[in-house]
């Protein structure tokens, strides 16, 4: 049988414990490219994808430090603007923003690149795709429990762009809950891109991640909150 858990005015947080954002270094930018969905880390025409239920990209930011690992990690390669499940694509040269992760939602879209690069478009979608949804609505499948995917990378920055972290999993399994506790498992915010007197693309935020709850005995007192949000978008 299940004991009791006071939660006593404490918090649990997984906040940004979740998948990694997609991270690499600076690299020059060369002109509005569109179509680049997957390549390799080390073409520069685009930058890193998240971390997602598709794969781990070679290099990454956990919300401390970068992360690299040997192989490309994903089909295709680790850049390019392509969101690989829910983890989200990095923004295409010129200059474009890293999309959102996804997980109980899509994440956002990475904002265009800059138009003033000479015989480019008045606009250009060359921005990072959105991470997929992971859980059907309204009945989400309980037995595969997700974390939240990692938000976008762009190009050209001074040491590079760092996107969001996605929100970890939380599991409560109790016979009885009393007290107030607030449960978190939010995204990180991706960061401004900054490079001399023009801003550069920011990065993507990262998505909620997963909390499950299971009481055996309801406690008409107990107050719980409970947040899963997706962090926002560097906004530059």
């Amino acid at each position: 049988m299940y004991g009791t858990m006071n939660f006593n005015g404490f918090t649990i947080d997984a906040s940004a414990r979740g998948l990694r954002d997609g991270y690499g270094p600076k690299k020059y930018s060369f002109g509005n490219i569109e179509s680049v969905y997957m390549v390799p880390s080390d073409d520069v025409t685009s930058v890193g994808k998240g971390e997602g239920i598709a794969g781990t990209p070679k290099s990454m930011w956990d919300g401390f430090n970068e992360v690299t690992n040997q192989i490309e990690g994903l089909p295709g390669g680790s850049s390019g603007k392509g969101a690989p499940g829910n983890g989200r694509g990095g923004g295409n040269d010129h200059n474009a923003g890293g999309g959102g992760g996804g997980n109980g939602g899509y994440g956002g879209l990475g904002g265009d690149g800059t138009h003033s690069v000479r015989t480019a478009p008045l606009t250009f979608p060359n921005g990072g795709r959105p991470g997929f949804v992971t859980y059907s609505s309204p009945s989400p499948n309980i037995s595969r429990i997700i974390m939240g995917g990692g938000g976008g990378d762009t190009n050209d920055a001074l040491d590079g762009v760092k996107g969001g972290v996605g929100g970890g999993i939380i599991l409560v399994n109790v016979g009885r809950i009393i007290g107030n506790r607030t449960i978190l498992a939010n995204g990180s915010k991706g960061a401004v891109g900054i490079a001399g007197r023009k801003p550069d693309g920011a990065g993507g935020g990262g998505a909620g991640g997963t909390v499950y709850i299971k009481v055996t005995n309801l406690s008409p007192t107990a107050v719980l909150v409970v947040n899963a949000n997706g962090g926002n978008g560097g906004n530059t």
